[in-house]
C-alpha cells in the first residue's frame, strides 16, 4: 500500500473520529457504496483515513458565510487535492481496473529503476510517473478526477441541535460512493455579557420547570 496514500490495513479513520477548530467539529460517520453497505464501503470505513476530507471541510468553513458557499469551497479544495500524492489513494481506488494496473506498473517500475540524485520517494516516484502520463499534453491528470459533489442536509433523526448537518460527499465513478460526516457550529460565548445571559436564561428554565411541577404534584 506504499502507493496508496490514505489506506492502511484495517488503521483508518473509523466512525466517530473527528475534527474541530473553534468554530466547527466535523466527524467522520459512515459510507454507502451504491447506496448499500457492503464490502467495499466497510473497506473506505476501516481501511481509508478520511481526516484529509474533514481537513479540507474545516478549512473551507473560513470566514463562514453560508452553505453554499461552504459546500463550493469545499469541493474546489477536494478537486485540487485530488490532483496530489496525498489524494491519490483515494483517486486511484476508483479508477477502472485497466487504469490501476497501468498506474500500479509505472509506479512499482519507477521505483525499482530509481536513478535521480534526489532520494526516492513514494510522492517523488508520483509526481514523475504523472509528468510522464502527461507529456503528450493528450491525457492530464485532472481528467481521471471523477464527477462528484456536496450537499449538507437535516439529520433525519432529529437530536434536538439544530447547528449539528449532515454532510455528504457523493462520488460518482465506478461505484457510487456516498461519505457522510456531520459538521456542528459550535456555540461560542464570546464576552462575560454573553456568559452572564446563558445563566441567566438556565436558571429562568429551571425555575420554571420548577413551578410545573410543583403545580403538577398538587
Amino acid at each position: 500500500m506504499d502507493f496508496l496514500s490514505g489506506f492502511s490495513l484495517c488503521h483508518g479513520g473509523k466512525p466517530g473520529v473527528f475534527v474541530e477548530n473553534e468554530h466547527f467539529k466535523i466527524c467522520f460517520q459512515e459510507v454507502f457504496c451504491n447506496g448499500i453497505k457492503n464490502v467495499i464501503s466497510h473497506g473506505f470505513e476501516c481501511c481509508y483515513e478520511w481526516q484529509a476530507i474533514m481537513d479540507l471541510m474545516l478549512l473551507a468553513t473560513d470566514d463562514f458565510k453560508n452553505i453554499d458557499t461552504f459546500e463550493e469551497k469545499t469541493e474546489d479544495f477536494v478537486q485540487t487535492w485530488l490532483g496530489t500524492f496525498p489524494g491519490w489513494g483515494l483517486l486511484s481506488s476508483m479508477l477502472p481496473s485497466p487504469l490501476q494496473y497501468f498506474f500500479i506498473g509505472q509506479l512499482n517500475s519507477t521505483r525499482r529503476n530509481w536513478n535521480r540524485e534526489e532520494m526516492f520517494t513514494h510522492k517523488a516516484a508520483f509526481e514523475e510517473v504523472m509528468a510522464r502520463y502527461e507529456l503528450n499534453g493528450e491525457k492530464k491528470l485532472d481528467s481521471l478526477i471523477p464527477d462528484f459533489g456536496i450537499s449538507i442536509d437535516e439529520l433525519v433523526e432529529y437530536n434536538g441541535n439544530e447547528r449539528k448537518k449532515l454532510v455528504t460527499v457523493h462520488f460518482d465513478a465506478k461505484w457510487k460512493l456516498e461519505v457522510k460526516f456531520t459538521i456542528e457550529k459550535k456555540k461560542v460565548v464570546k464576552t462575560l455579557v454573553d456568559s452572564a445571559a446563558e445563566i441567566i436564561g438556565i436558571c429562568w428554565n429551571m425555575k420554571y420547570l420548577l413551578m410545573c411541577l410543583k403545580f403538577h404534584w398538587y
